[in-house]
C-alpha cells in the first residue's frame, strides 16, 4: 500500500512539473542568470501604451532568436507598474494566472502571475509572485470576463504573441509581483 501511495504521490508531482511553463520559463520566473539585475525596489510608473510601443527586440518570425536563458536589456531587466483595466482572468495550463489588462484607448496586453510551485526557490521575485498570487485568490470572485481597475506591477518580458489580447511587440508583464484592485 505505501508503495502504491508514494507511486501515486510521484506521478501527482512529476504532472505537476510538467504543467509549468516552458519556453524562457527561467527568464519569466527569475532563475535565468541575470534575474539578480532587476531591482525590484526601482519600480517605474508607465502605461500600457508606451509599453506596447516599445521596439521588438528582434524582427517576427525569428522569436526563436530570443536568448533562453537571459535577459534582453534595459527592457526586462525592469520592473514597471502600470493602472489599467484587467478584462479577462484565466487560469492556464501552465499553473499561470493570465490577466489581460487594457487602457482606456483600448491598447492590451498581457500579465502573468506564475504558480509558486513552478518558480525555483532561487527567484528572487518568489515572496512577490506568491503574495500576488495569494491576493488574487482572496480578492478575485471568479468569473473569466471581468471588468476591474487594477494597479498591476511586474518585471517585463518579450514573449511572442500567442494569445488573444497580446501586445504586438509581446511585451507582457512576467511575472507580476504586485496586484492590487482599485473599486475596493
Amino acid at each position: 500500500m505505501k508503495g502504491l501511495i508514494l507511486s501515486i504521490a510521484l506521478a501527482f508531482v512529476s504532472s505537476q512539473a510538467l504543467a509549468c511553463g516552458k519556453w524562457r520559463w527561467s527568464v519569466k520566473t527569475g532563475t535565468d542568470r541575470d534575474a539578480q539585475q532587476v531591482n525590484v525596489n526601482n519600480v517605474q510608473p508607465t502605461t500600457i501604451a508606451n509599453l506596447v510601443s516599445l521596439p521588438l527586440p528582434f524582427n517576427p518570425p525569428r522569436w526563436n532568436a530570443y536568448p533562453q536563458h537571459s535577459r534582453i536589456a534595459p527592457t526586462e531587466d525592469t520592473v514597471f507598474n502600470i493602472h489599467a483595466t484587467i478584462i479577462e482572468i484565466r487560469h492556464e495550463a501552465d499553473d499561470d494566472y493570465h490577466l489581460l489588462v487594457q487602457d482606456s484607448s483600448g491598447n492590451t496586453m498581457v500579465t502573468e502571475i506564475p504558480s509558486p510551485s513552478c518558480v525555483g526557490a532561487s527567484s528572487p521575485f518568489l515572496p512577490l509572485i506568491s503574495a500576488a498570487r495569494s491576493y488574487l485568490k482572496q480578492n478575485w470572485s471568479g468569473g473569466t470576463r471581468v471588468n476591474i481597475p487594477a494597479s498591476v506591477t511586474g518585471v517585463a518580458f518579450f514573449d511572442f504573441p500567442h494569445a488573444g489580447g497580446s501586445a504586438p511587440n509581446g511585451i507582457e508583464l512576467h511575472p507580476v509581483l504586485k496586484v492590487r484592485f482599485l473599486n475596493q
